[in-house]
C-alpha cells in the first residue's frame, strides 16, 4: 500500500459534488438487466463496485461466465442470487477479505429453495465459488435471517425478481427476525416499485408479482454517504455540497438531522446546495442500525466537538470490507480523543489537538479511508494515510474534490 500525504491546513470555499448513490446504482442496475432496459448512467467514473456489478451482469449473460467481484459484498450477493436463478454455472472470484464476510444466511436461503430444483453452490477456500442454476421450483418462496446484513434480503429480493418475471408468478421473500439496517432493505422495496413490480408487504413476508410495460430507468441520485465526508470539509472550508436531494430514500440523509441536533446549521443556498455554518453545541448521537455508513464519518467530527458522543448498535461494522469499529476506535485516539467501548456502544470523549502529522491506515476500507482524510480536515492538519486508493470502491474521485477545497495532497 501506497502512502499519500494530505495537508488540510490551508482550506478555502469550494462548490462539492459527491458520486453517484452506489446503493441506488446496485439495485437500478441489476432490475434494469431483469426487465431488459436500459441501464441507467452511473457517469464517466463510476464507483467500483457499481463497475463490477455491471461487468457481472453481463457476464450473466454468457452460459458459463467467470465473475470477479475482487473486495465487493453487495456485488457478489446480488449476483450469486442472481447466478442461483439462472440456469448453467458460474464461477465467482473474490478477495480474501471478501471470502471472510458473512455469506451463510443467503447461501443457506437459496439452497433451501432451490436445492430441490438442481441449484449446487460450492463455496472455495475462500474461491473460486462455483454455483449450478435451479430450474423451476414448486415453492416460489425465501426465507432468510437478516440480522447480519440487510444485502441478504435485498439479493433474495432481487432473485425473487428475476423469477417473478421469466415465470410471470409471485415469489415471495420471508423475513426470519431482526433485519439490519432496515433503511437499505426498504430502498430496495422502491426500486421495486419504480421498475413496475407490485410489491405487498404483511407483517415480515414481502409478495412480488411480476412487473407489467417496459418502464424507463430514472436517473440515479447522488450519495448521501459520500456528501458526508464533504459537508464537513464544506463545513470547515466555507464551501458547499451540489446536486443532493433532501427528499432522498438514502438512510444516510439522516446526516442532516444529526448535523442539526448537534448545533449546526445547515442551509440550502440554492435547490440541493447545501452548506453547513456555525458551531457545535454538543455531541453526536447516532446509531449503527440507522445508518452504518455513517459511523466513521461521523467519528471523525466527534473529535472536534465540545462534549461526549455515544454511537450504539455498532456489532455490524465488524463485518465490513475491515473491522470498521476496530478502525473507528484508532481513528479517534488518533484525533486525540479518549475511547471507551461497552458492548456495542461507543463513547467518543474529545481530546486535545494531537501535535503533528496523525499516521492512520485504510485497513483496505474505503469508508476508513475517507474518514481519516474528514478528521484531517476537521483538525485541519496533515495526514499521512496509507491505502487510500481504496475509495475507488465507492468514491473514486473522493481526493479531487478535496483539493478543490484546498487540501494539498503529495
Amino acid at each position: 500500500m501506497t502512502v499519500l500525504r494530505i495537508d488540510a491546513r490551508r482550506l478555502h470555499p469550494s462548490v462539492l459534488t459527491p458520486p453517484v448513490s452506489k446503493s441506488d446504482a446496485l439495485r437500478a442496475l441489476t432490475l434494469a438487466a431483469i426487465l431488459e432496459a436500459t441501464a441507467p448512467d452511473v457517469g464517466r467514473c463510476p464507483p467500483e463496485d457499481v463497475r463490477l456489478l455491471g461487468e457481472g451482469l453481463q457476464a450473466l449473460r454468457d452460459p458459463n461466465p467467470v465473475i470477479d467481484c475482487r473486495d465487493g459484498a453487495g456485488p457478489f450477493r446480488i449476483l450469486l442470487g442472481q447466478a442461483a436463478v439462472r440456469l448453467g454455472t458460474s464461477h465467482f472470484l473474490g478477495s480474501a477479505r471478501l471470502g471472510a464476510r458473512p455469506h451463510a444466511p443467503l447461501v443457506d436461503s437459496l439452497r433451501v429453495t432451490l436445492g430441490g430444483a438442481g441449484l449446487r453452490i460450492q463455496p472455495g477456500s475462500p474461491w473460486p465459488w462455483r454455483v449450478d442454476g435451479a430450474g423451476e421450483v414448486r415453492d416460489p418462496t425465501f426465507r432468510v435471517r437478516a440480522a447480519e446484513s440487510s444485502q441478504f434480503a435485498t439479493s433474495l429480493l432481487l432473485a425473487g425478481a428475476a423469477r417473478a418475471q421469466l415465470e410471470r408468478r409471485r415469489w415471495c421473500v420471508e423475513l426470519e427476525g431482526p433485519v439490519a439496517s432496515r433503511g437499505y432493505l426498504e430502498l430496495t422495496l422502491r426500486w421495486l416499485g419504480r421498475m413496475g413490480f407490485d410489491v405487498e408487504l404483511e407483517g415480515g413476508r414481502i409478495a412480488l408479482s411480476p412487473a407489467g410495460q417496459p418502464v424507463k430507468v430514472p436517473l440515479l441520485p447522488l450519495d448521501w454517504s459520500s456528501a458526508g465526508y464533504l459537508l464537513l470539509a464544506a463545513w470547515r472550508s466555507g464551501g458547499s455540497v451540489r446536486e443532493l436531494d433532501p427528499r432522498s430514500d438514502q438512510p444516510d440523509r439522516a446526516l442532516l438531522r444529526i448535523l442539526r441536533e448537534i448545533g449546526l446549521v445547515v442551509g440550502e443556498s440554492a435547490p440541493g446546495t447545501f452548506n453547513v455554518r456555525g458551531d457545535a453545541r454538543e455531541g453526536v448521537r447516532a446509531s449503527a442500525a440507522e445508518c452504518p455508513d455513517l459511523v466513521p464519518t461521523l467519528v471523525a467530527l466527534a473529535c472536534v466537538l465540545p462534549s461526549r458522543s455515544r454511537f450504539t448498535e455498532l456489532a455490524v461494522l465488524r463485518g465490513k470490507e475491515s473491522d470498521r469499529l476496530a478502525g473507528a476506535i484508532e481513528l479517534a485516539r488518533a484525533g486525540g480523543a479518549r475511547v471507551q467501548l461497552d458492548g456495542d456502544a461507543l463513547e467518543i470523549e474529545p481530546g486535545p489537538r494531537p501535535a503533528g502529522p496523525l499516521e492512520l491506515s485504510s485497513h483496505g476500507d474505503h469508508r476508513l479511508a475517507m474518514a481519516a482524510a474528514t478528521l484531517a480536515v476537521c483538525l485541519e492538519t496533515e495526514l499521512l494515510l496509507e491505502g487510500a486508493e481504496c475509495v475507488r470502491k465507492s468514491f473514486p474521485g473522493f481526493f479531487k474534490e478535496l483539493s478543490r477545497a484546498g487540501v494539498v495532497l503529495c
